[in-house]
């Protein structure tokens, strides 16, 4: 993967803008980041495990990672309440915590930690809705918040952001697991463009 990654930037599509994504923007934008930081880190874990990390990878993985976090630093100059820029902010404060020897984590973090603030406080109304008033949006918005609040209980905490946090967490998922239908279908409701479905896998 790492080698194909490395052949797709002689590509003339890389900084090919005339389309609508570049190669460069379908490798490095947040949702690929986050999709793609699950698995090379399962692999780069394993392969420091059982001895299978050579220098070279580790040099390579290590730059890729790199290039995750410099992608994402550039995609949440602002804030804006949605899935997307929860999940990239999410793959940045898992590159920070982790990776504590890159000279970037420390912008990294504090970067990654406000953005996901503002994610979970002012990304969702006061009953709990997100703000995209999308159902199924909303509930992979609250997982990956989730996922951010604990791994930040392995690795640092969220500071002053912490008991806030944790309640407005708490708040989301009330409305969550209030607001689907009763068993066995547990149907969402179809709010924006979430279509109808069963929700007994989100919630």
């Amino acid at each position: 993967i790492i080698t194909q990654y490395y052949e797709m930037r002689q590509d003339p599509r890389w900084e090919d803008d005339s389309g609508k994504q570049t190669l460069k923007w379908i490798v490095f934008n947040s949702l690929g980041v986050l999709g793609k930081l699950d698995l090379f880190l399962t692999s780069y874990l394993a392969l420091i495990h059982h001895g299978g990390l050579t220098t070279g990878v580790a040099e390579s993985v290590g730059k890729y990672f790199l290039g995750f976090g410099r992608a994402i630093m550039v995609q949440s100059k602002e804030f804006w309440a949605h899935n997307i820029q929860t999940h990239g902010c999410r793959a940045l404060f898992q590159l920070a915590r982790m990776f504590p020897e890159f000279r970037e984590s420390p912008r990294w973090d504090k970067r990654a930690s406000q953005r996901l603030y503002e994610q979970i406080s002012e990304g969702f109304f006061s009953d709990g809705f997100h703000r995209e008033r999308v159902w199924g949006y909303g509930s992979y918005t609250l997982a990956s918040l989730s996922e951010v609040y604990d791994l930040a209980q392995r690795y640092g905490g969220l500071g002053e952001h912490e008991t806030q946090f944790l309640r407005s967490l708490r708040r989301a998922y009330r409305f969550y697991a209030k607001s689907c239908g009763p068993r066995p279908k547990i149907q969402m409701p179809t709010y924006g463009d979430a279509g109808s479905g069963s929700s007994a896998k989100q919630v």
